[in-house]
């Protein structure tokens, strides 16, 4: 994993800072390594100096999906912090804080990593991107006193895809629906060979149900 994250790290600087190879080299070593006159050009040193869990991003219960034709689940991924020191050496300040500008300026315009810029592995993963908190920052304390360089502390977030998932229930094989419907009763009819059925007219706003015709009622005895 870790070698995905510096790959998706230097592949931001190339693409999305802009910085091509001919200009400037990216190498990963510790800002103390670096000297001027080793160098036989603009170098950025990326030094990863600190993992450690992303409290802030922690989640409970289970991470729900479909494998093939089964539902399975698994715990959540634990998400880590990947804290990266930048120094640029360029020969002269001037230089070096104009490099370390655009790096800048980059990551406050992105909170994540660009899908373009991550390696196959990390395709499809929100990997998160932005400067070290205070108290975050890469420490002097383990900078060479003569080796002091101006620098930037990022912080990239990073979901470790490690849980396996777990297929439970039976395969879904087929789905079946079925539908039903209830059919409207019939007027009765009068039960007389002489009678007629029950009509219905309208009286202004409501509707009058009448009985057997005039013509077919019993004439009294």
């Amino acid at each position: 994993m870790i070698h995905h994250i510096d790959a998706a790290v230097e592949s931001f600087v190339r693409q999305v800072v802009g910085v091509p190879n001919h200009v400037a080299d990216v190498v990963f070593m510790a800002p103390s390594a670096i000297t001027d006159s080793s160098m036989a050009r603009p170098t950025f040193a990326i030094y990863l100096w600190q993992i450690v869990p992303h409290h802030s991003l922690s989640r409970g219960g289970f991470e729900d999906h479909l494998v093939g034709p089964r539902p399975a689940r698994r715990p959540p991924s634990p998400f880590l912090k990947f804290r990266y020191f930048i120094t640029v050496s360029a020969g002269e300040a001037r230089d070096e804080h104009a490099l370390l500008g655009e790096i800048l300026t980059s990551v406050l315009a992105h909170d994540k990593f660009p899908q373009e810029t991550l390696p196959e592995p990390l395709k499809g993963l929100r990997i998160g991107l932005e400067l070290a908190d205070e108290g975050e920052e890469f420490p002097e304390s383990l900078l060479e006193a003569n080796k002091i360089r101006l620098g930037l502390s990022i912080t990239i977030a990073v979901p470790a895809e490690i849980g396996q998932w777990i297929q439970r229930g039976a395969p879904i094989e087929s789905v079946a629906l079925s539908a039903s419907s209830i059919a409207s009763p019939t007027p009765a009819r009068a039960s007389g060979t002489d009678e007629q059925a029950l009509r219905r007219r309208r009286d202004g706003s409501a509707i009058v149900m009448e009985g057997r015709s005039e013509s077919s009622k019993e004439t009294p005895t």
